[in-house]
């Protein structure tokens, strides 16, 4: 039986179970490199009664899909298998597990180091501790500073700026000191503004530069626009 490349699940996994179903697919395989993730009872020098994930469905999969087919390109693999879990996880739990076929170990190796800082440092994933002096949100994006100036930066080479569905405080609030004022109200120079657009070049922002997931999907795209091109009322 073949399994999907990428799954995201909140019950656990049988490691011999998964690599020997891996390895089966393909009778050329000389080698399997695995990498499996548990939850420490630490952190930061902090005990850590249990850890909590969140991700976005549907996005996270086609990430992690995505450096998979990378993974593919970039190394002579047979095969791979992600599996993340999501939810309530306590200390010793297993969180993730990085699976990869190949002829020989250097490949195999490579291929699942890659996936594994991919997934450590890029998937978005959002952990939640508990700990002695309360929860806290933890491994924030390496880059949520430099996320969060690269918005910025986004913002300030377009000239229209579409957001919509940033709920939380904390997600929009460092946004607004970057953000234009409306000349007008929006219903009203919405139309006369998509009418005057010229061919444009949309710079997509991502701005998941804070730790905690917000309560939806959310976007922020900077439009680059020719100045002088777009009549407002």
């Amino acid at each position: 039986m073949s399994l999907p490349r990428v799954s995201i699940q909140t019950d656990d996994f049988d490691l011999s179970v998964e690599i020997d179903t891996l390895r089966r697919e393909n009778k050329g395989v000389g080698a399997v490199c695995s990498f499996v993730g548990t939850v420490r009872d630490r952190n930061d020098g902090d005990p850590v009664s249990s850890m909590e994930l969140e991700h976005y469905p549907g996005m996270t999969e086609k990430s992690i899909e995505a450096m998979v087919e990378e993974a593919f390109r970039r190394f002579d693999i047979f095969g791979a298998r992600v599996i993340h879990r999501v939810g309530l996880l306590q200390p010793l739990d297993q969180i993730v597990l990085v699976a990869v076929t190949s002829a020989h170990r250097g490949q195999s190796f490579q291929a699942c180091e890659f996936l594994m800082d991919y997934l450590k440092t890029q998937a978005p994933f959002w952990k939640k501790e508990q700990t002695p002096q309360g929860a806290r949100w933890v491994d924030a994006r390496v880059s949520d500073d430099a996320a969060l100036a690269r918005c910025k930066a986004d913002i300030a080479r377009g000239d229209i700026v579409i957001v919509t569905m940033l709920f939380l405080e904390e997600h929009f609030l460092p946004l607004l000191p970057a953000l234009p004022k409306v000349r007008g109200p929006l219903p009203e120079i919405l139309p006369e503004m998509v009418r005057s657009l010229p061919p444009m070049r949309a710079v997509p922002s991502n701005p998941f530069w804070l730790s905690k997931p917000s309560a939806g999907i959310f976007m922020l795209v900077a439009a680059s626009v020719p100045r002088g091109n777009m009549k407002l009322p």
